[in-house]
């Protein structure tokens, strides 16, 4: 008995010195957290931060940010609450039935909690459409793809806990694009149609972006559509051998990945198609490309500067990519002058990202629009009164103003956005 003490003695000491000579001498390499960064630096001791307890609780943390073994430590953990109680705290990552993972921001944007409201989607499909009819008198063609989302495409495996609202983003961003005027590809309601009849998984369990041949299936539709637009022939992508694999390749371990475990989660073989082109006498159009990371599919795969000429990645509207190089930032070119170089613009869209849509595009590209016709200029003043909308000390003036002059706010509100573009065209 005694000695059996001793060694449990011995084994928790060494469980408690072990951190201490990983980050002094022995220096395992050991596999990064993926989704976490280190944030904390070393904290400065004050006389005052210890007595007022606040050096120590920074120290504290400090310490226990650089532990030694904390990535180990921290996927052990994350390992016990997967396998033992089917849970997970890691990186918005929900665990669905039959072990499907997706990311909360997918499924809240399928059920319609994360709603933007009629008049904000009204609003931005004007805009949209103003923008593609602007561009197109440059012989610029806009297209706008409705990615499908991985909680669309597998909502029967979403949690029980989990409530479908009437109204969505996509499902009322799609109905009012469908009479826009606006070129839409809605991709998520044909992939909808496509789940049981696709020889190849379309979405992989533990990946909240389209697999490879989804990708594949997209290029090729997206091609079709431009050839009508632009009356063009554009080059032919083919797949002769699709490749199973139990290895994840690219996105399809993203989720998993974000859970920080030990061993991977269950997965399917996902199918990795061998991709060729037919590129003679074949026109490859210039493009910009305004998309979330969907749009990653098409670069890594190959197929985008396979089948475009120049093809600019503006990704969330912010970094400009071309290939997988970043080449530059969307603040520093004039976006007028880069489109009207473009034959197509494309923007793409997952329901992930309705909140962030259309990553700042059409306020960038409408920031001195000059409106010719009666419709246009009533969108003049919709885009001003939403300006005065976002600065909340402006708003808020509005409001004060509206109740000493006995008006409603939303009338006050258009009154001074139509003086502001008064102002403006005295100016111009």
């Amino acid at each position: 008995m005694k000695t059996t003490r001793q060694i449990l003695f011995i084994l928790i000491l060494l469980g408690m010195l072990l951190p201490f000579f990983q980050n002094n001498f022995l220096k395992i390499p050991l596999l990064p957290l993926v989704g976490v960064q280190d944030t904390l630096g070393e904290p400065k001791f004050s006389f005052r931060g210890f007595l007022d307890l606040s050096y120590q609780e920074s120290e504290g943390s400090y310490l226990a940010e650089k532990a030694g073994f904390r990535p180990l430590l921290v996927r052990l953990k994350n390992q016990v609450d997967y396998s033992v109680f089917n849970y997970t705290m890691s990186g918005g990552v929900v665990i669905g039935k039959d072990g499907c993972l997706f990311l909360e921001s997918y499924i809240n944007n399928y059920c319609g909690i994360e709603f933007r409201g009629v008049r904000k989607i009204d609003y931005e499909v004007k805009r949209l459409a103003l923008i593609s009819r602007e561009l197109k008198k440059k012989n610029v063609d806009f297209l706008l793809i409705l990615a499908p989302g991985k909680a669309s495409f597998d909502r029967e495996q979403i949690p029980s806990r989990y409530r479908k609202k009437n109204i969505t983003n996509y499902g009322y961003y799609s109905k009012k694009l469908a009479v826009s005027g606006v070129n839409v590809i809605d991709m998520n309601a044909w992939f909808g149609k496509l789940k049981e009849h696709s020889p190849y998984p379309l979405f992989p369990a533990s990946g909240v972006h389209w697999s490879s041949y989804a990708v594949a299936l997209a290029a090729d539709t997206m091609v079709r559509y431009l050839e009508r637009l632009r009356n063009i022939d554009m080059p032919e992508i083919s797949y002769d051998k699709v490749r199973m694999s139990d290895t994840m390749k690219y996105s399809d371990n993203d989720a998993g990945d974000l859970m920080n475990l030990l061993c991977a989660t269950r997965n399917s073989p996902m199918p990795y198609p061998e991709f060729h082109y037919r590129s003679e006498g074949k026109h490859k159009p210039d493009a910009v490309i305004i998309a979330d990371s969907y749009w990653w599919g098409f670069i890594t795969s190959g197929i985008s500067r396979n089948i475009f000429g120049k093809a600019q990645y503006w990704f969330y509207g912010r970094d400009i990519f071309e290939d997988e190089k970043k080449t530059g930032t969307v603040a520093a070119v004039n976006i007028h002058q880069e489109l009207e170089k473009q034959d197509v613009v494309i923007m793409l869209v997952t329901e992930a990202t309705w909140m962030l849509f259309p990553f700042g595009f059409t306020d960038a590209f409408l920031k001195d629009f000059k409106p010719e016709t009666d419709a246009d200029k009533a969108l003049q003043v919709e885009i001003m009164m939403d300006n005065i909308r976002r600065d909340p000390k402006w708003y808020r003036a509005i409001v004060e103003k509206a109740a000493r002059n006995r008006v409603a706010a939303e009338e006050q509100l258009r009154t001074d956005a139509l003086y502001m573009i008064g102002l403006e065209n005295k100016k111009k």
